[in-house]
């Protein structure tokens, strides 16, 4: 089998994307960091492409709208066991949290947990739950292929790291991570894992040459069988790796979600190490790591601003690359802005190519594939032409405007993209039930039949019933011209025969969600779409009733297409009926309980042999009143 994709793109002048890889954390611990909007405006001015945030703080998700930041999203430790405990937390927590931005925020990841200690955090129990529920939830909005659910660790929960390749977690460590990978190669999805070199080299001085921590080390390095680490970020990431090889993940991704070196506070702590690693960092981890070359390290920066409130230690106070006044320390900003994707900075032109694999032997070389970082260049290139997609489609927005006024409504290609974008959005790709997940077409069109058929059905094979009829004059159909007999017969049968075809009271169930992203059945609104016939039918019963109201009511008295099913009781939404229905009720309610209770099938409560009490109706309220017994409260539900 032979294949070769080429996408191309081309919105104006031709350039070439390199993929970005850095972001920045953007922690809050502190009470004199700029207003959200301003840090968003000044990653935007850095050309910082991605960030990672600790919690979901709305006034950053506000400010992000229409940025085309990347964002990287975490829940707060404390949530993740009540998450845990419920999909329906999971979902509202989607609902709250990325839902309401998902048009405009660009969200990437979804992190589940912050340096989880297995051996002391209880939470650690309630980690993987957390992260199944929320998958379950983005999966109903079908956005679990956009947005990936993960964790990020802490480099204690390796058991072993020198060489790095007998790197393994620990024995405390391994029951918590080893279910947390296969759920992330399952759903293929990253793991995070927070790098400081800094902390390494702290804890040992006397063993690791800050040279090796800096990445500034000329002649100092490892060999570890094939593999040469010259610094000890490669090191690290290699003992990650070979630890999750035991464990599962032999392929599995490896995002470094937080790294950096302290400006002041602590031993080797200094403005010039803090410039120098930073600066290291930015160019090295384009290059991959010596265990898996060729594939660049999405690595995020450790933090966009010094943190006033950290601690205990000192250092955690000054890790940030721009002090609280927005001043940049480093000398970096060029390094910043050379690293951005061309896609997202903002260019008015994209080409990317790609040319996949051209022999069946090689495709099943798994080992093949991955050294060479074929399918990652393919998911790169996808993701950049989904991309681009978006731009195009953005642009012809704009260019609508104009088209629409130049040439009326001709412009049949923007049309079609918007009935396009209507159709997806829609879409009901899943549903929860008590069967679990549905989300194939058969399974959904299904559920949503009997879930409505069950909610009019009639469940009483007998109750009691009044009878009567109504009659009139239809004299001002005559104005209707062809159709009048038509409708001249209908209304004949209908008051002659009391007969109404089966076409006139079927209708259509429209599902109108409640919010952007319904989970399950009770999360749509049904409505209820009639049709004309039935409406005029409905439209003269309700002028005559309005007419007659006064006499028969007391003046005390006051107040997606699925096979069709028979609806048995209710009043169709919408039905000119409607505002009647109460005025209506109440009036034959008392007639019911009169007619049950001269069937003896209620009986009510006698205060002396001339005086009975079966009925009170008051305006907010209604009692009836009768025997404690099964089958008085049987009667009364039949009424």
């Amino acid at each position: 089998m032979v294949f070769s994709f080429v996408f191309l793109m081309l919105i104006g002048l031709e350039t070439t994307a390199t993929a970005h890889s850095i972001g920045v954390c953007y922690g809050r611990v502190a009470n004199n960091l700029p207003p959200a909007d301003e840090v968003i405006d000044l990653f935007q001015s850095s050309g910082i492409g991605r960030m990672r945030i600790y919690d979901p703080d709305h006034a950053t998700l506000q400010a992000l709208r229409g940025s085309n930041i990347e964002l990287v999203i975490g829940t707060r430790n404390e949530d993740i066991k009540s998450i845990a405990k419920s999909v329906s937390v999971a979902t509202e927590w989607i609902q709250i949290n990325i839902l309401k931005y998902s048009q405009d925020v660009k969200f990437r990841y979804i992190v589940v947990g912050n340096e989880i200690d297995p051996t002391s955090d209880e939470i650690s129990n309630f980690v993987l739950l957390a992260m199944q529920n929320i998958y379950t939830a983005l999966t109903s909005s079908n956005l679990q292929n956009k947005i990936k659910i993960s964790t990020a660790i802490q480099l204690n929960l390796l058991g072993s790291s020198y060489p790095p390749s007998s790197g393994a977690f620990s024995k405390s460590a391994t029951p918590y991570i080893t279910p947390i990978v296969k759920f992330l190669v399952d759903t293929k999805a990253p793991l995070l894992a927070n790098v400081y070199t800094y902390f390494s080299y702290i804890s040992d001085p006397t063993s690791i040459d800050i040279s090796y921590a800096l990445f500034t080390s000329e002649s100092l390095d490892i060999r570890d069988g094939s593999v040469k680490y010259q610094n000890l970020f490669d090191a690290t990431l290699g003992a990650i790796y070979a630890a999750l090889n035991k464990v599962g993940g032999a392929n599995l991704e490896v995002v470094v979600s937080e790294s950096g070196w302290p400006s002041d506070g602590g031993v080797a702590a200094t403005v010039e190490n803090a410039q120098t690693y930073y600066e290291n960092l930015i160019k090295h981890v384009s290059k991959g790591n010596p265990a898996r070359p060729n594939q660049p390290l999405e690595t995020y920066l450790f933090a966009m601003f010094d943190e006033n409130q950290k601690g205990p230690a000192a250092t955690e106070r000054h890790f940030g690359l721009f002090s609280p006044d927005k001043q940049i320390k480093y000398q970096i900003s060029e390094l910043l802005k050379s690293d951005i994707d061309p896609s997202t900075s903002g260019s008015s032109s994209f080409t990317f190519k790609l040319d996949l694999i051209e022999d069946d032997a090689l495709l099943k070389n798994d080992l093949w594939l991955d050294s060479e970082g074929i399918m990652d260049k393919r998911r790169e290139a996808t993701a950049r032409f989904w991309l681009n997609l978006r731009i195009k489609e953005n642009m012809l927005i704009q260019k609508s405007r104009l088209k629409w006024l130049n040439n009326g409504d001709t412009n049949r290609g923007f049309f079609h993209i918007v009935m396009k974008d209507r159709r997806r959005h829609n879409f009901i790709g899943s549903i929860n039930s008590n069967r679990g997940i549905l989300d194939s077409v058969a399974e959904v069109k299904e559920e949503v039949f009997n879930h409505f058929e069950s909610k009019f059905r009639e469940s009483d094979s007998y109750r009691p019933i009044l009878e009567g009829n109504f009659g009139g004059r239809l004299s001002h159909l005559d104005r209707f011209g062809d159709v009048k007999e038509d409708f001249r017969r209908f209304f004949r049968d209908f008051h002659g025969g009391a007969l109404l075809s089966k076409f006139i009271t079927s209708s259509f169930l429209s599902l109108i969600p409640k919010f952007s992203s319904p989970f399950g059945l009770e999360d749509y609104r049904p409505i209820c779409i009639v049709g004309c016939l039935y409406k005029a039918l409905s439209k003269l019963l309700a002028s005559r009733l309005k007419a007659v109201l006064d006499a028969i009511v007391s003046p005390c008295q006051s107040a997606n297409p699925t096979k069709e099913f028979l609806v048995e009781k209710g009043l169709r939404q919408g039905d000119m009926l409607s505002p009647f229905l109460f005025v209506i009720m109440a009036e034959a309610l008392p007639v019911l309980v009169k007619r049950s209770m001269e069937l003896g099938d209620f009986v009510g409560i006698n205060i002396n042999k001339n005086c009975g009490i079966d009925i009170l109706i008051f305006t907010e309220y209604t009692l009836l009143v009768g025997n404690a017994s099964w089958k008085h409260i049987w009667a009364v539900k039949s009424v």
